[in-house]
């Protein structure tokens, strides 16, 4: 075995080695890091060099390091979890691009804030390099592994890469080695979530006049986007701030109609909704969407809204209610503008896919940049993004290990795609129940199911969408057949509402509008159904009108396509909100 293919271990710098690293590091001009970060790193540096790392906790470090009050909460403000995110990557590329083998490494190992130091170094030989010398190594694993757990939560992973790396790895080895089907689906499902924001930022940007910090106003009846919304005049935007920046979006004062401001983060999680119910102490007027570590002087009258990131999107509605002139009047009258000029970060690589046909391995190619280029602030963040890392480390340790997991994927992904809406949610009646949209705590399987089926889901109190692709004998839905739903009279859906409801039809996998000669795609509160004689209401759906019902009552399906509904319920009752109302089932009529 010659020089070059001698394995490279880690173990745990003493502290004059520590100390050493950090004040050369400091003092290092190609270090980029802002000097927020550098009395972030001094200052857990110092706590764990003193033995109080049991002390390094988000609330010690916002208020000893970034001022805040001792009223501090994590949970409201993400500061901490921000700026560490910035520093790992400030670490990161700093030791990718100018470490040297043998010098000590400073990392800040994700889900905690106690550094780490460690120095490369060296397995001694064994003779030679054949399966014998790989057998003695990994008699020596006691050593190993408690070396490689300090960097990893998935130290058996990490072993493989380095030791395939090292000795080239037997297809039983890396079969031992490769991650077992949960953690895999957990990985892909998790980063899915993301990479479905990021891939809908890259489009949305690509469209003629969209930029950031620039409002959209769609025209009413707009139908090109995934799952749109004909009840509502509609508006978006990315916005882009950094900590010298800030956007005002001003919000017009609207009465007696539904409308929120909807801000949601670069995962799909709910911000803020700005409407009468959700603030009704300032339910309009300017608020400054800004960085969690603004440095910016705002005017008087001026609500800060805190984002988790450098982006977020901002989706507004406001409800036509029978007068599109004056809902598309007050739609105008949301405006943004910025203070300062905003760095704004490219969006992180990402292989082009769509819903039809998901990405696959290639997903794990930019597992990093992915998950660096946005705080997720689920409680579970860390822990799932642990397993991505354990997977693209796999992935990238040689061709036999990145066709395992492709293969893999080759089941995992269908199965996905076929049960995103039969198995992320409560589901009664045929209907996925998602009442948990907007915020999902731990459920990042709903959130991903959500981002794809259709973006930027609300929260419960604003809105509760209830996706359907099966019938009441749990087939899947046919353009081709004729079905209908039916609501008992003592069930419409009016009386569970606040505001209104509505039910649209979509295409599969794609969830747009499917083209009809009486461009008919939904029903809402306000459209002109006719109901039964005993007062129960009949929706019938299907390629041609339905015999029996009134043909005002139907909506039209594409002869031999699959297709999906969507009942969303505005601002439902709390009969809604427990899934105890859900839509009638859809009933095929033979």
């Amino acid at each position: 075995m010659d020089s070059d293919s001698v394995p490279q271990l880690t173990r745990q710098a003493d502290i004059a080695e520590a100390k050493a690293e950090l004040a050369r590091l400091l003092a290092d001009d190609r270090f980029q890091s802002t000097d927020r970060n550098k009395a972030f790193l001094s200052y857990i540096c110092r706590e764990h060099f003193e033995g109080r790392e049991a002390g390094i906790k988000a609330y010690t470090i916002a208020v000893d390091v970034f001022g805040r009050s001792a009223s501090f909460n994590g949970s409201i403000d993400p500061i901490v979890r921000i700026e560490a995110n910035r520093l790992r990557n400030s670490l990161d590329h700093y030791y990718q691009a100018y470490g040297e083998v043998g010098a000590i490494r400073l990392d800040l190992p994700k889900g905690r804030y106690v550094p780490l130091f460690t120095k490369t170094c060296t397995v001694p030989e064994t003779g030679g390099g054949d399966d014998g010398d790989l057998a003695t190594l990994i008699q020596n694993g006691d050593r190993i592994m408690s070396l490689l757990s300090r960097r990893t939560v998935n130290a058996t992973l990490l072993a493989a890469t380095i030791l395939a790396s090292q000795f080239g790895t037997s297809a039983a080895l890396a079969a031992e080695m490769a991650p077992d089907a949960k953690t895999l689906t957990d990985a892909y499902v998790y980063l899915l979530g993301r990479a479905l924001v990021v891939r809908q930022e890259v489009g949305d940007l690509k469209e003629k006049g969209v930029q950031f910090n620039t409002i959209k106003y769609n025209p009413l009846g707009s139908a090109d986007f995934v799952n749109p919304n004909f009840d509502v005049a509609y508006l978006e935007a990315w916005l882009a701030v950094d900590d010298n920046s800030a956007v005002i979006l001003e919000v017009p004062e609207i009465k007696d109609r539904y409308y929120t401001a909807q801000i949601l983060d670069e995962w799909g999680e709910v911000i803020a909704n700005i409407n009468e119910r959700t603030m009704p102490t300032k339910p309009f007027g300017k608020f400054a969407l800004v960085s969690p570590g603004s440095k910016v002087k705002l005017p008087k009258n001026v609500m800060p809204i805190i984002l988790h990131s450098d982006k977020a999107k901002m989706l507004g509605r406001i409800e036509l209610k029978g007068d599109p002139e004056g809902a598309a009047k007050l739609q105008h009258a949301f405006k943004v503008s910025v203070i300062g000029k905003p760095k704004i970060a490219k969006p992180p690589a990402l292989a082009p896919f769509e819903n039809k046909s998901l990405i696959g391995v290639d997903l794990f190619d930019n597992a990093d940049g992915l998950l660096a280029s946005a705080l997720d602030v689920a409680p579970n963040a860390a822990e799932l993004q642990a397993k991505v890392h354990a997977v693209a480390n796999y992935v990238s340790s040689g061709k036999e290990a990145r066709t395992a997991v492709a293969d893999q994927l080759k089941t995992i992904v269908p199965t996905f795609q076929k049960n995103v809406l039969a198995t992320t949610a409560p589901y009664k009646n045929h209907w996925l129940c998602g009442a948990f949209g907007g915020n999902y705590s731990t459920k990042f399987e709903q959130r991903t199911a959500a981002n794809y089926a259709g973006i930027w889901a609300n929260n419960p109190a604003e809105a509760i969408y209830f996706p359907a692709s099966r019938d009441s004998n749990e087939n899947l839905l046919d353009g081709s057949k004729n079905y209908v739903i039916h609501f008992p009279a003592d069930a419409l859906p009016d009386k569970v509402v606040d505001a209104y409801w509505s039910v649209i039809l979509v295409s599969v996998p794609d969830y747009r509008v499917i083209p009809n000669d009486l461009r008919r795609y939904n029903f809402n509160s306000y459209s002109d159904l006719k109901k039964e004689v005993d007062g129960s209401l009949k929706i019938a759906i299907g390629p041609k009108p339905v015999a029996g019902i009134p043909d005002t009552n139907w909506l039209p399906s594409a002869d031999g396509k699959p297709f999906s509904l969507t009942f969303r319920t505005y601002v439902p009752k709390d009969i809604v909100k427990t899934c105890d109302w859900t839509p009638a089932p859809v009933t095929e009529i033979k």
